[in-house]
């Protein structure tokens, strides 16, 4: 089946696990998530189903929202509570004041270099591998945009604790964040909790406990299952009639409608005739014509003239 899950992944399973179990359940191969979460994470876990999971690359990079916890005077080798200690210190004379000026600097557009245990790439191999064999590499710094933060509860003393709420782009280590404010308050810091309360349109409140995958019947996860579509909300959409319908599933550039001109060089949602997602597409020409970058339908058999095609034997997929 086609569509977008939101989970509610615990602590303790991976986001792989998490894939694992709603393959089985579904009966389907194709699933997989779009924007990990680290195993000792709670919160939403976007998962795209059959060939939404074409669509992976422009869902991945919704606005991500934590709940963070933030541990002082301790720095680990992977940045949080579950690492290794590699430094310590009293965080005895952080106050409340001082963290939050330290915070400020974290705000708008900043640089984060990935940490080694992390699923990002070095010479074709993923910097957790390399950090589990003992192994540390130069990592460059990336971009990445904190569009808000907020520090909503603290706890003074030798090991200081803070609750911290954030908005942020996509990319960004909210494991690398604590680290970053706990060496700016010169005492180190470490990330002790993180939930992810929203990505994207997707909200916990709005996501099912994988314990209910886990026990529920395949018909009650399907009714959670959403169209496609609705992973792509932010996009403009085009709608399109028939001919251009199969036109498009064909690779062909189509018009654009009125309602999504004067938006050149915006991708776009495009939808057939009876309102069903065929994929992803750019805008050209100024907002006058949609060139296709993902086809996720064939036009329910509509040939290249608008003909609905007879039914042939049905070919399952290899």
């Amino acid at each position: 089946m086609d569509g977008v899950l939101i989970v509610s992944k615990p602590s303790g399973p991976t986001s792989h696990d998490v894939v694992s179990v709603v393959r089985r359940r579904l009966g389907e191969r194709r699933v997989g998530h779009a924007g990990t979460l680290d195993p000792m994470a709670e919160g939403v876990l976007v998962l795209l189903l059959g060939r939404a999971t074409r669509l992976a690359e422009y869902i991945s990079g919704h606005d991500k929202e934590y709940e963070a916890g933030l541990l002082l005077g301790i720095a680990t080798d992977t940045q949080d509570v579950e690492g290794a200690i590699v430094s310590e210190a009293s965080a005895a004379d952080v106050t409340e004041e001082s963290l939050s000026a330290a915070i400020e600097g974290f705000r708008g557009k900043i640089s984060q270099v990935p940490p080694m245990y992390s699923a990002v790439k070095v010479d074709g191999t993923r910097l957790y591998r390399m950090a589990r064999e003992g192994k540390t590499v130069e990592r460059q710094p990336r971009a990445v945009t904190v569009r808000d933060l907020a520090l909503v509860s603290f706890s003074a003393g030798e090991r200081a604790r803070a609750a911290l709420k954030c908005t942020v782009s996509a990319g960004c280590y909210i494991r690398t964040l604590c680290a970053d404010i706990g060496e700016r308050l010169g005492v180190g810091g470490c990330m002790e909790s993180l939930v992810r309360t929203a990505s994207g349109p997707f909200l916990l409140k709005d996501a099912v406990a994988l314990s209910e995958i886990e026990k529920g019947s395949t018909a009650d996860v399907r009714v959670r299952v959403l169209a496609p579509a609705e992973a792509l909300r932010e996009y403009p959409r085009v709608d399109l009639d028939a001919r251009l319908s199969a036109l498009f599933c064909n690779g062909g550039f189509v018009p654009a409608c009125a309602d999504a001109s004067g938006r050149p060089d915006r991708l776009v949602r495009v939808h057939g005739e009876s309102g069903e997602l065929l994929g992803m597409g750019e805008m050209e020409a100024g907002g006058e014509r949609v060139r296709p970058l993902k086809v996720i339908s064939d036009a329910s058999g509509v040939d290249a003239a608008g003909r609905r095609e007879p039914a042939g034997p049905v070919v399952p997929e290899a």
